[in-house]
């Protein structure tokens, strides 16, 4: 019995390494999305610089939520983490910034 509890623990952490909620990455996203409007709104009021001519692949909020994730996580160096666990667990998360990619190869 207790092999069988080890064995299904075992396939949750392989799926899913960081025991990341869906809720708490929503929660997460959500949070980084409320700052950076606010943050945005006050930078665009008081910003000397032109725009940006071509829009990013990804939000603001997006990478943010992603650098998040990174320190949440027990990955050494950014660039493992997300080839090894963005881009196949987290995938569904952001299916635009993929799909793009997906299509440029």
């Amino acid at each position: 019995m207790g092999f069988i509890i080890f064995v299904a623990e075992y396939q949750q952490i392989k799926l899913n390494p960081m025991n990341i909620t869906h809720d708490k990455i929503t929660e997460i996203f959500y949070l980084a999305d409320d700052f950076c409007k606010e943050f945005y709104a006050v930078l665009d009021k008081n910003s000397l610089g032109k725009n940006q001519k071509r829009k990013p692949m990804m939000s603001h909020s997006e990478i943010i939520t992603i650098m998040i994730l990174f320190h949440y996580g027990s990955f050494r160096n950014f660039k493992h983490f997300y080839s090894y666990y963005v881009s196949f667990h987290l995938r569904s998360y952001f299916q635009k910034q993929f799909l793009t990619i997906d299509l440029l190869n």
